[in-house]
């Protein structure tokens, strides 16, 4: 390398080196090169953005300007500072993982010997917490009081969350179309959904939540364009900004919006199992 880039540039540089768009993930999964690629647009540029705001914190604490001179203190060192954050445990995995794709690209590119150990070696990804952690009952009632006085899009927006396990942009930008008459099921098909990856999918909603959602249904038929919610560009954001900071005035750990789609799927798994699934019958049927 002659001269020396800026850490942006660094980083877009390494993270160019494992650009694999239009691959399968799965089938790279599958033979073991996950590892070294990126396959997904979005990921591409959400990685983007950690990896800068990353490097730009070993510039500031450790004086770093190559991202070869990265060490695996300053990387764990992160972590520690976003867990001291009060940043979700999804949040901080996700850093992680973008965390070892940066290390990846600075490898390929050679800025690292092949003996240099391993940034973050053992710690945890995005992909790696099988068993969730969701909000307590009581800390999402709580949670979703404080939202709703805040502004009652947020409290609608957690309850539904709680209710379907719909993730945030996907109930952000909920249609009525897509709630069933009596509030049963709410099907992600057609255009708009925001569904995570395009996927169709079907969600069964259990007796004590069917009200919430014939009443939202109700609400986005009242609204011109069928949505369920207003301003939906940044609501989401602005949801979880004010989510954040609930957390930090009721002193409850901030599991991000994820915290309400995860109690989505402790209650889930529970009504699957107490009506006869087994446990593997139950984890597939609520894994969406």
């Amino acid at each position: 390398m002659s001269g020396r880039p800026s850490l942006i540039r660094q980083v877009e540089m390494a993270l160019s080196k494992l650009e694999a768009f239009g691959e399968s993930r799965h089938a790279a999964k599958c033979d073991g090169t996950a590892g070294g690629k990126i396959c997904s647009f979005g990921t591409r540029r959400q990685y983007q953005q950690m990896d800068v705001r990353f490097a730009r914190w070993c510039h500031k604490t450790h004086n770093v300007r190559w991202l070869r001179d990265i060490v695996p203190e300053y990387a764990q060192g992160y972590l520690a500072y976003l867990r001291q954050e009060g940043r979700s445990p999804s949040y901080i995995g996700a850093n992680a993982s973008a965390i070892r794709k940066l290390e990846a690209g600075t490898r390929e590119l050679g800025w690292i010997g092949k003996d240099a150990p391993r940034w973050l070696e053992g710690e945890r990804g995005r992909h790696s917490d099988p068993k969730p952690t969701p909000y307590s009952p009581e800390e999402a009632e709580r949670l979703i009081a404080v939202l709703r006085a805040r502004d009652p899009q947020f409290g609608r927006l957690a309850e539904l969350q709680r209710a379907t396990g719909l993730r945030k942009e996907e109930a952000a930008h909920l249609q009525a179309r897509c709630i069933a008459n009596d509030g049963s099921k709410v099907s992600l098909t057609g255009a708009g959904t925001h569904a995570k990856g395009g996927r169709e999918r079907e969600v069964t909603v259990s007796d004590t939540y069917r009200p919430l959602l014939v009443e939202l249904r109700e609400q986005g038929l009242a609204n011109k364009d069928g949505h369920v919610f207003h301003y939906r560009q940044t609501l989401g954001k602005a949801y979880d900004d004010a989510r954040y900071r609930a957390c930090a005035r009721l002193g409850i750990d901030s599991l991000g919006t994820h915290g309400f789609r995860k109690q989505w799927v402790a209650e889930r798994y529970q009504e699957l199992r107490a009506a006869g699934l087994s446990d593997k019958e139950a984890c597939r049927a609520v894994a969406n």
